[in-house]
């Protein structure tokens, strides 16, 4: 089995190389992570910071020029000092060309999180760097520990408030604490025992080999009896929509459990326990994953069957079978309808390829045409995890692996899937034979 090991720093955003047409590296092979200064702990600044490292042919750092700091602020200096001084004791494997490797420059922007102070709480709608929602999980996920762990103590009495205090229950597991207000006290348990199930899946068949960060706390699961108990709690975040699911990065998920089938729920459990998953052991922190990859690999799991109480990746039922009032009826599923939906968009000549997914805006991506932007995202992780061979067990865990660490998407992209005009060919036919 292939083992991806982790090499980047926790703050590190975006990098370009300087010379596009060299054909390999340089990869980072021991890289200390950059810290936010003692110093600037509850002022509240969050600079991004423009620097370039110049490499030599033996992968040693030779220069570290910052280029900018912005906002710039009185703490300018602490900042360029821990930038200068972290990324001048990395090494690389050099870069290459022909064989042979050959000196390099890099052009980076990192982003250094505000850092709260040691007596300062975390509100539960503390503002965070941008509007976006991936930027809102990555600032969260680069708060340090403490804060998070008051932020999701905030967001936990918030729910609990909306729970029937005379019907509340708990069962604790080694990763979750499950509180409900389910009718059937066993409710948490069997909810606590199903996302330790999807947690050991994900890790150990959907992301094969890649190393898993830890974490110091358990995720908070709140599973609401109805559902006006749980838009109540919801709508103590804008930023929720009206999804019938919650996640929040600090480690909460919230649902409710008024659905028609326990399918319904199970999709909703496994679409926001893969984020939580994401977040808690892939991604870096200060590093969010691409709108479609986060939303489409989340769909990807939430979509997948559920057969003998084991979960099948990748396979999908688009059309089911019940009895109603005595007679046999096929019906189909929510997979099936964003299928049909992607298809007959493709055929009007009115798909989303490639490039349209990967560089759709937050306004684009969940605007009107959300719902095909969701469909099409989860198929293009179908293409790409199952679509070839290797790409279950390599290609896909490499690519999230690299842009969980940060790299540019497109870049990523073509280093592992090829030129992207070809791979949208075969993601156009991909959907149409579905």
């Amino acid at each position: 089995m292939k083992v991806f090991s982790r090499v980047l720093g926790s703050v590190l955003l975006l990098l370009a190389f300087s010379n596009p047409a060299r054909a390999d590296g340089p990869f980072a092979i021991h890289a200390p992570q950059l810290m936010v200064p003692d110093e600037t702990a509850g002022s509240g600044i969050s600079p991004e910071v423009a620097v370039r490292l110049s490499i030599d042919e033996r992968g040693k750092v030779s220069a570290v020029e910052v280029r900018s700091i912005a906002p710039a602020s009185e703490y300018d200096e602490q900042f360029r000092e821990e930038v200068t001084e972290t990324l001048s004791s990395w090494r690389f494997a050099p870069a290459t060309k022909d064989g042979r490797p050959i000196a390099s420059t890099l052009d980076w922007r990192v982003r250094f999180p505000a850092k709260a102070a040691s007596s300062e709480s975390v509100a539960i709608t503390a503002p965070m760097p941008g509007s976006d929602l991936e930027d809102r999980r990555a600032a969260i996920l680069a708060l340090p520990s403490d804060s998070r762990r008051k932020l999701l103590e905030a967001e936990g009495r918030n729910a609990l408030g909306h729970l029937d205090p005379k019907k509340k229950s708990e069962a604790s597991t080694a990763r979750f604490v499950v509180r409900t207000d389910a009718d059937d006290s066993r409710v948490a348990m069997v909810i606590a025992n199903n996302l330790e199930s999807i947690f050991n899946v994900l890790a150990d068949e959907l992301l094969p080999g890649v190393e898993l960060q830890s974490e110091p706390y358990k995720i908070l699961v709140f599973a609401f009896r109805s559902r006006s108990a749980y838009q109540a709690f919801a709508s103590s975040y804008p930023w929720s929509e009206s999804s019938s699911g919650y996640y929040s990065a600090a480690g909460l998920i919230a649902f409710d459990l008024e659905h028609p089938t326990s399918e319904h729920i199970s999709s909703i459990l496994l679409h926001e326990a893969t984020h939580a998953f994401l977040d808690r052991h892939i991604l870096r922190p200060g590093v969010a994953f691409p709108r479609w990859l986060g939303e489409g690999f989340a769909e990807y799991v939430g979509n997948s069957a559920i057969q003998k109480g084991r979960l099948k990746p990748g396979k999908t039922f688009v059309h089911k079978y019940a009895v109603v009032e005595g007679q046999v009826g096929s019906f189909r599923t929510t997979a099936g309808a964003n299928l049909d939906e992607a298809q007959t968009a493709l055929r009007r000549g009115k798909g989303l390829g490639l490039r349209e997914l990967l560089e759709a805006s937050p306004e684009i991506f969940y605007g009107e045409r959300g719902r095909l932007y969701y469909a099409s995202s989860w198929l293009l992780v179908h293409f790409l995890r199952d679509g070839s061979p290797g790409g279950a067990t390599t290609r896909f865990p490499e690519l999230m692996l690299y842009l969980a660490e940060g790299y540019p998407q497109l870049a990523t992209f073509r280093s592992v899937y090829g030129p992207l005009e070809s791979a949208d060919d075969d993601f156009r036919r991909y959907v149409k034979k579905f």
